[in-house]
């Protein structure tokens, strides 16, 4: 008999801290292109506020497949032992 287990996870990751920033693109403090998140001028540099937006390339969904095999063993004279494979044999990632 080959147990088998599956679970599939949808991943909804964003940056959740109201205190991160990012550096916008600026040139000698001024700015050169149009940032859709909030901007304030800090350090010398225009920073957006990234607070809520998705981690860039994180994968959607995920989904784990495993199965393993019991070989049977014997434990000095006792009789046999169930002994599991050390590793799922397959994991399947989705982006």
């Amino acid at each position: 008999m080959i147990p088998a287990q599956s679970s599939l996870a949808r991943i909804d990751l964003e940056i959740d801290d109201d205190s991160v920033y990012a550096q916008a693109c600026s040139w000698h403090g001024t700015m050169v292109c149009t940032v859709p998140d909030p901007v304030v001028f800090a350090a010398g540099a225009w920073n957006a506020k990234i607070y809520g937006n998705p981690l860039p390339d994180a994968p959607t969904c995920n989904l784990n497949l495993s199965a393993s095999h019991d070989f049977p063993g014997v434990r000095s004279g006792v009789g046999p032992c169930p002994r599991r494979s050390p590793a799922p044999l397959f994991s399947i990632l989705l982006l």
